[in-house]
């Protein structure tokens, strides 16, 4: 999922901010300082980056119109203006979040059924907030502003768990539970922590030195039969240096072995290797 960063709007007419602007310049409403985070709109779903904003980046600026309304300190107009902009927006943006993720449920169906179930859950929760404190307007309720206020924070807290499990899931690579370094190096790749040149480059490497590996064994080892067909039972030394090959092959082939394993599954592997050759070594009795 990608979430790129915009420009951030005024709190109360909804409009574009120049980065740091103590004034909006269509409102002319002064802006509080601590209203500037990050602005974040949906751009596209991918599972390149999810950005988790911080409470108060989305409804810091609305929370701290409202406070203003209670106290007397803005224009009533503006604001109400501002709720109207603002609900429409967070419509808009839901509704683009709803519509990319109609692509996950082509693909995964359950999983996109859950996300487009939890934004359109968030998206009610924000208009609803956003509602309330326009009720504010028409029945002079302090009430109104508060109970929209608490339902825009909460409706932020749950926007900030649902990206982050999205992050979480995002980083999930279906190669991170494989048992070979082939599977461990893709999941590298996937995350991000490889680059498509690195993991070539990995690639690469981890062929030339299985390759070197396994050559030498292939050679060892057809010297090791060669040299062991031509004994007698008397050269015994023929053994001793079949035998010695034999070995040396046998640490490139587990070279090898844990080279393609993760340490784990090679340890699995080793395990059952010692058992089946017990086993065998039982029914050879």
């Amino acid at each position: 999922m990608n979430f790129k960063k915009t420009a951030p709007l005024c709190p109360y007419c909804s409009s574009e901010l120049s980065s740091y602007s103590k004034f909006c310049h269509v409102c002319n409403a002064k802006i509080p300082s601590e209203f500037f985070h990050t602005a974040v709109s949906c751009d596209e779903l991918t599972q390149e980056t999810v950005h988790i904003p911080v409470p108060g980046e989305f409804v810091g600026g609305i929370c701290k119109a409202a406070d203003l309304v209670m106290k007397g300190e803005i224009d009533e107009a503006k604001v109400q203006q501002g709720l109207a902009n603002i609900k429409e927006q967070v419509r808009s943006i839901f509704g683009n979040v709803v519509n990319e993720l109609a692509t996950v449920s082509e693909e995964a169906e359950e999983y996109g059924v859950y996300l487009q179930n939890s934004i359109f859950n968030i998206e009610k929760m924000f208009v609803t907030g956003l509602s309330e404190m326009e009720a504010f307007f028409h029945t002079n309720d302090a009430g109104n502003l508060t109970f929209g206020k608490f339902l825009l924070q909460r409706a932020e807290l749950e926007y900030i768990d649902f990206l982050k499990s999205v992050k979480t899931e995002s980083e999930v690579s279906c190669f991170s539970d494989g048992a070979t370094i082939l599977e461990s190096m893709a999941a590298n790749f996937q995350k991000g922590i490889l680059s498509k040149e690195a993991f070539a480059e990995e690639i690469g490497k981890l062929e030339l030195d299985v390759n070197y590996k396994l050559t030498n064994a292939n050679n060892l080892l057809t010297e090791c039969f060669a040299e062991t067909k031509t004994y007698d039972g008397i050269d015994d030394a023929k053994i001793l240096n079949s035998t010695a090959k034999l070995k040396a092959a046998i640490e490139f082939i587990s070279g090898v072995i844990l080279k393609l394993y993760n340490p784990e599954e090679t340890k699995k592997w080793i395990e059952n290797a010692v058992r089946e050759t017990v086993e065998e070594l039982d029914e050879s009795r």
